[in-house]
């Protein structure tokens, strides 16, 4: 009789350990373990999904708290972001604009020499009406010289106003033959090697990318110099996003002033040979597309410039396919 109540008082005891472990390992589960796992979740995916806000229990508890901090602490990181964003915008719009001002010497010779030139043109053919062999001289550099002056005004345009984004599908390999083509009268002492791997159309600002590579190339054929050289051009698509490389054997950039040209208006040439545009208005139109451009220099051994974009497939739905 006593042996069947002693297994009957184990028993329960037994079972009632069972029951308040299981009721504590809810418990814990419930109100510990699950909600610190969500957050861990929340603060492992945090800044690419946006944070929810908490939902609140009658009884806070530590755990609570520590949510909610957690969400107010992300608020005000995503608002600082933005302002941070807006300022970078502004300072780099009011830098740019500020910065015409320091423009008027190299402007005045990328315009007046021109168009001396184009005044002496005229008075020569003017002086001399029906003489085919004048015109046959003076109608190139005419040519010549009202495309300089052009490519000096939509530097400045493109430099000086903020343009928006406008994507479209595209063929990047096409894009990089067309403007080496559009370089072809600059590029007799040069050997060209185009190492393009692009086999798709991808989302991309036609008219921004075109810019950036007409730059850089035409920098890397004027580095060369009249000796001339070779300039390697490749792209192709690793993991995600897009790169294009121009390379060339020229002389190099000095260590000193790698970090300097991206600088709006900072330039090596003489005034009245370059405005120092070119580069920074590159790095913004890449920056635009939520790529990267950076610069590699060997001095002595050439320059590398690498353009990443996304390597997105998907336009917005208003682009169209071109």
């Amino acid at each position: 009789m006593i042996a069947d109540n002693n297994r009957s008082i184990i028993g329960y005891g037994v079972l009632s350990i069972i029951i308040v472990s299981a009721t504590l390992i809810w418990l814990f589960s419930t109100l510990v373990s699950r909600p610190l796992t969500k957050l861990t979740d929340a603060m492992a995916r945090y800044p690419d999904q946006p944070v929810q806000q908490p939902e609140h229990k009658q009884v806070k508890d530590e755990i609570d708290t520590i949510s909610d901090t957690f969400y107010d602490l992300c608020c005000r990181l995503d608002a600082s972001r933005t302002t941070l964003d807006k300022a970078k915008k502004l300072a780099f719009q009011n830098e740019k604009m500020a910065a015409f001002g320091l423009l008027t010497s190299g402007i005045a010779h990328e315009v007046n020499n021109p168009l001396g030139g184009l005044l002496n043109c005229v008075k020569a053919l003017r002086e001399h009406q029906g003489n085919p062999e004048l015109l046959e001289r003076y109608l190139p550099l005419l040519d010549k010289g009202l495309h300089r002056i052009e490519h000096t005004m939509q530097q400045l345009l493109h430099f000086g106003r903020n343009t928006p984004l406008n994507l479209r599908k595209h063929d990047v390999d096409g894009i990089i033959r067309e403007c080496f083509e559009l370089l072809g009268y600059r590029l007799h002492t040069i050997d060209l090697v185009l190492e393009l791997d692009l086999h798709e159309k991808y989302c991309i600002d036609v008219e921004a990318l075109r810019q950036t590579i007409v730059n850089i190339g035409l920098n890397a054929i004027q580095a060369m110099g009249d000796e001339g050289g070779s300039l390697y051009v490749r792209s192709r698509a690793i993991d995600n996003r897009l790169t294009i490389s121009i390379e060339d054997t020229g002389p190099g950039i000095p260590a000193d002033i790698l970090d300097k040209i991206f600088d709006p208006f900072f330039t090596t040439k003489d005034v009245g040979v370059g405005t120092g545009l070119g580069l920074a208005v590159s790095f913004a139109q890449v920056e635009k597309m939520g790529g990267s451009l950076i610069a590699g220099s060997k001095e002595g051994h050439g320059a590398v410039f690498t353009i990443t974009l996304p390597a997105d497939h998907d336009c917005p739905i208003e682009q169209q396919e071109i």
